[in-house]
């Protein structure tokens, strides 16, 4: 069992989060206590690989929630968070409306006084101050249709918040056929589905091996991918290695080029060198401070591309190189916890074997 713990500094916090909303409240204080289960019979490598199960049609599995808040809390926070984004709306629109009002006073004296300039059923795109007019990202009908479903949502999120201060204690229990009865089978589904993702969901839920098609493109394309790091990886060394070897050629042959006293002032200076590099590594551990800045100043801008190129190769090498150990030593996840000041999340997994499916 391998264990990767993950420490956040505390401006990633979700207290530290809430409390630049100036709620004055913590997560705790919200969501006192939360817990659920997600069980089914396939595993995911069951899901991913067989290529003769229908996905939408055969996987049975049981869901499980038991979740405690602070109902006045949550209910007026909502609230507060809905009040904000109507008034956020009703500036834009006010905003929009405004510059469209001086548009037209601008165009109406541009006609006034300089109409005869104008041609034959000319009218100008900008008045003589300069207000144009605001310009519009949707057609008449789509604006309406979001104006519509933004009502509708606010309209539900309002029966949630007097539901939330209202009650006490909900239970709430779903029951369907199958995947594709609840996602491709049902009308509010569907509304609330996106359209571009209702092609894929077709693809994943109704053939049979859906994810398994689905999965074998993305092992494809993640193969792909991964063939081309390495091959710039090695493309940069490689060049690396041929740079160091030209350098160490050029400097043998000039090198033997020098003359007897040449030498001894070269060694002379690098010894030197090699002192001053040495005093100023023990001076800079010892007060903390790494100085690089006279480095850079003296790096040329072909150098220091180069240094570059070859820094990010050695940075996506030990990535590929860490990815393959994954793939080749670990099965699955088995656990995961966050923590959070004093929230703290765990999530048990079983036979979540996502390592090795992966190419």
């Amino acid at each position: 069992m391998l264990r990767v713990q993950f420490l956040w500094k505390a401006e990633g916090t979700v207290d530290r989060a809430l409390a630049g909303l100036r709620l004055g409240v913590t997560l705790e204080d919200l969501l006192p206590e939360l817990s659920g289960s997600f069980r089914t019979y396939s595993t995911l490598r069951d899901v991913l690989c067989d290529a003769k199960a229908f996905f939408g049609f055969e996987t049975r599995f049981r869901c499980a929630a038991r979740c405690s808040i602070a109902r006045r809390a949550v209910a007026a926070l909502l609230e507060e968070l809905l009040r904000a984004a109507d008034e956020a709306s009703a500036l834009s629109d006010a905003d929009v409306a405004e510059k469209a009002r001086a548009h037209g006073r601008a165009r109406d004296r541009t006609l006034a006084s300089h109409g005869d300039l104008l041609a034959p059923g000319e009218v100008p795109l900008v008045g003589i101050t300069g207000h144009a007019r605001p310009r519009r990202a949707a057609t008449a009908a789509r604006e309406a249709h979001d104006a519509a479903a933004g009502s509708a949502r606010g309209g539900l999120a309002r029966a949630l918040c007097r539901a939330l201060a209202a009650t006490k204690a909900t239970s709430v229990d779903f029951a369907f056929r199958s995947l594709d009865a609840l996602v491709l089978g049902s009308a509010a589904a569907l509304s609330a589905v996106p359209a571009r993702w209702a092609r894929p969901l077709r693809s994943l839920l109704e053939p049979r091996g859906g994810p398994a098609a689905a999965w074998s493109r993305f092992r494809e394309a993640l193969a792909g991918e991964i063939a081309q790091l390495w091959a710039a990886v090695e493309a940069a060394e490689a060049a690396a290695a041929e740079r160091a070897e030209a350098r160490a050629k050029a400097d043998a042959d000039a090198w033997a080029a020098m003359t007897r006293d040449e030498k001894r002032r070269r060694r002379f200076l690098r010894d030197k060198a090699a002192l001053a590099e040495k005093l100023g590594g023990a001076i800079a551990r010892a007060t903390g401070v790494e100085e690089k800045a006279a480095e850079a100043a003296d790096e040329a801008p072909v150098d220091f591309g180069r240094r570059v190129r070859s820094e990010h190769a050695a940075s996506v090498r030990e990535a590929l190189e860490l990815y393959r150990l994954a793939t080749s030593v670990l099965s699955g996840v088995t656990a995961a916890a966050a923590h959070s000041h004093r929230a703290k999340v765990e999530v048990a997994l079983e036979g979540f074997d996502v390592f090795e499916p992966l190419p």
